[in-house]
């Protein structure tokens, strides 16, 4: 768990262990997956968002504060990831996260779900054009 939560960057940490199947298929050498599954094992343990606090304050919808500050301590006891890679590139994910935070409500149970779909192709052009900006712009100060 702490290696996939490290993909997200330093503000996301956890702990627990990762079950389940991916199952990558290659069609005329384009990836799919479909039906894939992975599920924390019991008892689960924690995730910890460092940024929940600030985050919660600027939040402008009514709960999205609630569910940010929520993740500065989530002890959770079930996380279980649904994920399907479309032939278009299209990165689907469902998340279903059951826990608590000691702080919150003196501890009542939080139940997050959350659908996020991603534009894989995209989202990957985009970083490389970020990457190379900052390049030349590192490389142009490097000439002054």
């Amino acid at each position: 768990m702490a290696d996939v939560l490290a993909l997200q960057g330093e503000a996301v940490t956890g702990s627990g262990v990762l079950d389940g199947t991916v199952p990558v298929r290659l069609e005329a050498g384009v990836p799919t997956v479909a039906a894939g599954r992975f599920e924390a094992r019991p008892p689960g343990v924690v995730v910890r968002y460092s940024g929940a606090a600030d985050a919660a304050a600027l939040a402008d919808r009514t709960g999205l504060d609630f569910a940010l500050h929520a993740l500065g301590d989530f002890r959770y006891q079930h996380l279980a990831v649904d994920v399907d890679y479309a032939r278009n590139g299209t990165l689907a994910l469902g998340i279903r996260l059951e826990g608590r935070n000691p702080e919150i409500e003196a501890g009542r149970p939080i139940h997050y779900n959350v659908n996020v779909t991603q534009d894989l192709p995209a989202l990957l052009k985009s970083l490389q054009l970020s990457d190379r900006v900052g390049r030349r712009m590192e490389h142009g100060l490097e000439r002054e």
